[in-house]
């Protein structure tokens, strides 16, 4: 008997605007934040994925959805190489092995080479309990995500990291790796000196006590209450974008013990894989509050690498030599985001180029009349560009300008033939070369 003839079925056409929210979160964040035009879609899109950086309403409308995306793209785990359950596992067997060896040597306190075994294994106790409080950074490609605020970072620490680990470090994909290596090789290093501690402990006592008949278990790399730790090919090898000279620096002697050397990645300013605060936070803090929250935040709870400092006052300038088309600067700002840039230059990067565009825009300015410009502050503008200008010379002399690079400022002062900048100059440097003054008198 045939079957029976099967009726047709009309299920309803999904679409993006069908599909229920929940969905559509998860199918936001599968996407990435990385050109992720969803909102962008239609009307009910952008409403279902609005987020906004700025907290305005309790909950933070899609803040979950956000911090999903942190969690899978930008959420790094220091320890991500470390197995701390066998971490865990050796620390109490080297526990059992110095209980045995008090037990059976009532005077071991005496033996130097014993308190040093017992210090070192609280050494890599108290660093593991530290690497496991401090496990989690963020990737420094999260403040390119246009949301980013002073909000934004502290919420997010707060549901991340520990109340009294301070705030989660930021760093780039480069410090994570070298830091994932390195916290990995210090606990194999330290388990090996702590190993051999054992062992030559344990011989210097048993010569001093020649009454004992049962031995004492020594470290073997095959026990499984001591199990070996995971060894990865790259563990010995430098780092991108990082000299040879940060890896060794990992360690540190306090107090007759090796220790980790907390921020070593930090200590090499000038490195390329250090992790840098983006140029258009230093730009966009001229007209943007938001951005110079973020940077004044960053620059005071965080540990950054140098920038290319010429290169944004270039950017900065832009907007100075055009004000009229920024209605919403707050040019009294301009000379703090200039001292974060002069602070957080590489001194290597002179400010030659900048100085001499400085010293037109400053001629220009005193042509000009700017009380009867309309945008905010602006009678003010010319002494911001004067004082903006006399902390990039400052910080210029201050920093061994070559003779050409003094010369060229000279030369642009020179032809503007303004005796103000003129002036602001000889304080710094007392008079032109010859050849100058003879070529402009």
């Amino acid at each position: 008997m045939p079957p029976p003839p099967q009726q047709d079925h009309h299920p309803e056409h999904l679409t993006l605007d069908t599909l229920p929210i929940e969905i559509l979160h998860k199918i936001f964040v599968y996407v990435g934040p990385s050109e992720n035009n969803l909102p962008l879609v239609n009307r009910r899109m952008y409403s279902i994925l609005y987020f906004s950086g700025v907290k305005s309403l309790e909950p933070w409308y899609n803040f979950t959805v956000f911090e999903s995306i942190v969690d899978r793209y930008y959420l790094c785990d220091l320890n991500s190489r470390i197995d701390v359950r066998v971490i865990r596992k050796k620390i109490e067997y080297y526990s059992r092995q110095i209980r045995a060896i008090q037990q059976r040597f009532p005077n071991c306190a005496e033996n130097r080479g014993f308190v040093n075994l017992v210090e070192d294994l609280t050494v890599i106790r108290t660093t593991l309990e530290s690497f496991v409080s401090r496990a989690h950074v963020v990737l420094v490609d999260m403040l390119q995500f246009k949301y980013v605020s002073v909000d934004l970072l502290k919420t997010l620490n707060t549901r991340r990291a520990k109340a009294d680990a301070g705030y989660m470090p930021i760093k780039s994909s480069q410090e994570i790796q070298l830091l994932q290596k390195l916290r990995l090789k210090f606990l194999r290093t330290k388990f090996k000196e702590l190993g051999d501690q054992l062992r030559d402990t344990t011989k210097a006592l048993t010569s001093e006590d020649q009454s004992l008949d049962t031995p004492i278990d020594t470290t073997d790399p095959g026990d499984e209450q001591d199990p070996e730790i995971k060894y990865y090919d790259d563990e010995n090898f430098p780092t991108e974008g990082f000299f040879w000279s940060t890896s060794e620096q990992y360690t540190r002697v306090q107090d007759g013990h090796v220790v980790f050397n907390e921020g070593f990645e930090t200590l090499e300013k000038l490195a390329f894989g250090r992790a840098r605060i983006p140029d258009h936070y230093f730009t966009r803090s001229i007209y943007s509050s938001r951005h110079y929250n973020v940077l004044v935040f960053l620059t005071r709870h965080l540990v950054f690498g140098t920038i290319d400092g010429p290169g944004v006052m270039g950017s900065i300038l832009d907007i100075l030599e055009n004000p009229d088309a920024y209605v919403t600067a707050y040019w009294p700002r301009l000379n703090e985001v200039v001292d974060v840039v002069i602070k957080s230059n590489d001194t290597q990067n002179k400010f030659t180029e900048t100085l001499s565009r400085l010293f037109r825009l400053y001629n220009a300015c005193m042509n000009k009349d700017y009380s009867v410009m309309k945008y905010q502050h602006a009678k003010d503008f010319p002494n911001l560009v004067a004082r903006t200008m006399t902390a990039l010379l400052k910080y210029f002399f201050e920093n061994a300008p070559s003779a050409d690079e003094k010369r060229q400022l000279w030369i642009t002062a020179m032809e503007l033939k303004n005796i103000h900048i003129t002036d602001l100059l000889r304080e710094f440097d007392d008079t032109p070369d010859y050849d100058i003054l003879h070529r402009f008198v």
